[in-house]
């Protein structure tokens, strides 16, 4: 969703504010299993607010948002299909991320919402928001979307009292976050 400003300095910080929408549109996309829907194959708005009751203009507006975001495509006869990129929404796909979308959507609202009073305490965000320092989890609901043991999931929180980092060690040895 790139903002249009004659300064570009301008523009890429609209961009980074904007970025919760983002994240909100994916979120809700995954929530409601557009992605899962589309991966069967192209359908039309209304025939998605149909399977996933919900209200016809609202999905519309939510689906020409995926489209600006480059994880659909609109169809001349009023279809929508997955690009490369939302396969990866799709719980079905070989590599699925929808577990992960679900956990950072979950996080967004409640958690950074906050970031301003953890940034006043002493204990930070983590002990704020959820009430004890975070060293390790095991993200669970990982799991049905990667297909892969909960033991092969690590997650690990760093703070280092400037920046968080996430990672999720995966088989292969990559790392998300």
């Amino acid at each position: 969703m790139a903002t249009q400003s004659s300064d570009p300095s301008a523009s890429t910080l609209l961009d980074l504010i904007a970025g919760h929408r983002v994240t909100a549109v994916i979120h809700v996309a995954a929530k409601l299993g557009i992605a899962d829907l589309l991966f069967e194959g192209p359908k039309t708005a209304a025939e998605l607010s149909r399977m996933t009751d919900t209200h016809p203009r609202s999905l519309l507006r939510l689906m020409r948002g995926l489209v600006a975001l480059a994880i659909c495509t609109e169809a001349a006869d009023g279809s929508y299909s997955l690009t490369e990129v939302g396969t990866y929404l799709a719980a079905k796909s070989e590599r699925s991320l929808k577990a992960w979308v679900l956990l950072e959507g979950e996080m967004l609202r409640p958690g950074w919402i906050e970031l301003i009073e953890s940034i006043r305490l002493v204990n930070g965000f983590f002990i704020h928001f959820w009430g004890h320092d975070l060293k390790c989890l095991h993200f669970d609901a990982l799991r049905p979307g990667l297909g892969v043991p909960r033991r092969t999931i690590v997650g690990k929180l760093d703070w280092n009292g400037s920046s968080l980092s996430l990672a999720a060690e995966l088989p292969d040895q990559t790392f998300l976050g």
